[in-house]
């Protein structure tokens, strides 16, 4: 697991952007199972986020499973924004489906991630 930085050490608005993303990707992962058919359709329930209908899976070890790997790339992408602070860094985060009896890569999710402080005007 990814070392998260003391929290007093992360720019207020590189925290908010990590925070979003990770939100988003949470959301992007339930939504993605559920389009693509891997679990039957009624392991899902129905709920609003950004003001849509979105799905959520109902068992709590998936989603315990989903929270456990959305925390390690709030990790990544925490540590990132300390450590590559004048370089421009682009994090790919990647969802891949599997098929569980030979591991073979089925689907590929990607998202690309540009670490906030980039975006932002150097701090001289």
């Amino acid at each position: 697991r990814a070392a998260v930085p003391h929290k007093e050490q992360i720019p207020p608005l590189d925290v908010a952007y990590v925070r979003i993303f990770c939100d988003f990707f949470d959301t992007a992962v339930h939504t993605i199972l559920h389009a693509r058919g891997v679990h039957p359709h009624n392991y899902f329930y129905r709920t609003r986020k950004y003001g849509i209908g979105v799905h959520r899976h109902r068992s709590p070890l998936i989603c315990e499973y989903i929270d456990e790997h959305v925390q390690m790339v709030r990790g990544l992408l925490t540590s990132f924004s300390i450590l590559q602070q004048s370089v421009r860094k682009v994090v790919t985060v990647a969802l891949l489906l599997v098929q569980e009896s030979s591991g073979a890569e089925v689907e590929r999710y990607s998202f690309d991630v540009t670490t906030r402080r980039w975006l932002l005007p150097s701090r001289q």
